[in-house]
């Protein structure tokens, strides 16, 4: 676990779930803090919270995170670069020389985010298959 405050918790449920590892909440008693002030933040432990399970969702779901960017990146691409194309196919001429670049680039871009998100998760996969079993042979070695 990497966390430290109230973001723990959806820290380990991601992780059981990532493993499908048993897991229960257990009810505890909660009194009201006597003499002191509630160290709670609504917003700044929510702000948190929603932080961490954006990093978590890049770092369980690699591919989809990367897709998306790579569906953006692609279609703000196409947008730029489309006119300066069918303008090329009219003239036979490229006027817009910084738009093409830009869309160029842009597509390479694309093409990068969608490597990324193939090689994170072939890694992931190896990462689960390699907790899993570090998982297993300690749950055996305690039977």
């Amino acid at each position: 676990m990497m966390s430290d405050k109230f973001e723990i918790e959806a820290e380990m449920t991601i992780h059981c779930l990532e493993l499908r590892l048993p897991f229960a909440e257990v009810p505890v008693p909660f009194f009201d803090r006597i003499g002191g002030e509630s160290k709670l933040s609504t917003f700044g432990d929510g702000a948190r919270i929603a932080w961490l399970m954006g990093k978590l969702y890049r770092d369980q779901q690699p591919m989809r995170f990367f897709l998306f960017g790579t569906f953006i990146i692609g279609l703000v691409s196409l947008a730029i670069g489309l006119p300066v194309v069918f303008e090329f196919f009219e003239t036979g001429q490229v006027e817009k020389l910084p738009s093409a670049i830009l869309a160029a680039g842009l597509a390479i871009g694309a093409a990068l985010s969608l490597t990324c998100g193939i090689i994170l998760d072939t890694v992931k996969r190896l990462r689960i298959q390699q907790k899993m079993q570090a998982y297993l042979s300690v749950f055996n070695e305690e039977r």
